[in-house]
């Protein structure tokens, strides 16, 4: 992706005397620039995993199972207790026994799921017509516990909110961030470049940009790894995302 940055065509001065050239004689490409872009990254040594990371990848039989080392419970644990505070903190606390874990992750896979089965509504999962009804969902977890999760999820305190514009979702960055270093870090072909987030409410870092097939919606940094995204930083700056830049 770097590897034309910082480059220039420059003439042979010692062309092949046996080879047919024009007037203005061969044409090589040679590095200007030793501090472009890239140009600090060592050579790549591929990383030995700690025996317990070792060990919860050897354990690892579904795709579930490889699904929480992105998704810990220590990060779920997170996520529900600042859910929780959100509940009492908006009088929602009728709807405290629903959040649970186990709710927390079967409304995960809901959402999942509903991304390529859809139904115009969500509550039509739950009823009884078969054309509607969807009985994989309808019988792991109730409509009213799902409406629960989704109604009170939060990520951080709204009382301490700070000038970050991702300040509510940055722990879900963090997250991946993380755990894309701890458990994809052994590559050594990377690209970094922008990404377009969905969203169509109100916020004042979403963006519109034309000729895009997600128009309108946030613009952050993604660091790419054999067709696998697992940075996503919302600065600019690539050096903010890899230390080699």
């Amino acid at each position: 992706m770097f590897g034309m940055v910082g480059r220039e065509r420059t003439k042979n001065p010692k062309p092949n005397e046996n080879s047919q050239v024009d007037d203005e004689g061969p044409e090589d490409w040679v590095h200007d620039d030793p501090g472009m872009v890239g140009s600090k990254i060592p050579p790549f040594i591929k990383p030995v995993y700690e025996d317990e990371d070792q060990a919860k990848l050897d354990s690892c039989k579904s795709a579930f199972d490889f699904y929480k080392l992105f998704s810990p419970d220590s990060y779920i644990e997170n996520v529900l207790y600042q859910t929780k505070l959100y509940a009492v903190q908006s009088n929602y606390t009728r709807l405290l026994e629903h959040i649970t874990k186990d709710n927390y992750r079967c409304t995960e896979a809901f959402l999942l799921h509903s991304g390529y089965n859809t139904l115009p509504q969500r509550k039509m999962v739950w009823q009884t017509k078969l054309d509607c009804r969807n009985q994989f969902i309808a019988s792991n977890i109730r409509r009213d516990q799902v409406d629960a999760v989704l109604q009170c999820i939060h990520f951080r305190d709204n009382t301490k909110i700070d000038k970050d514009g991702f300040y509510k979702v940055r722990p879900i960055f963090n997250n991946i961030n993380e755990e894309g270093i701890r458990w994809l870090s052994n590559g050594d072909k990377y690209s970094v470049d922008e990404v377009m987030i969905p969203y169509f409410g109100r916020h004042s870092s979403k963006q519109f940009i034309c000729n895009k097939p997600n128009r309108y919606g946030y613009k952050v940094q993604s660091e790419h790894f054999h067709s696998f995204i697992y940075f996503i930083h919302s600065s600019i700056n690539p050096s903010s995302i890899h230390p080699y830049y």
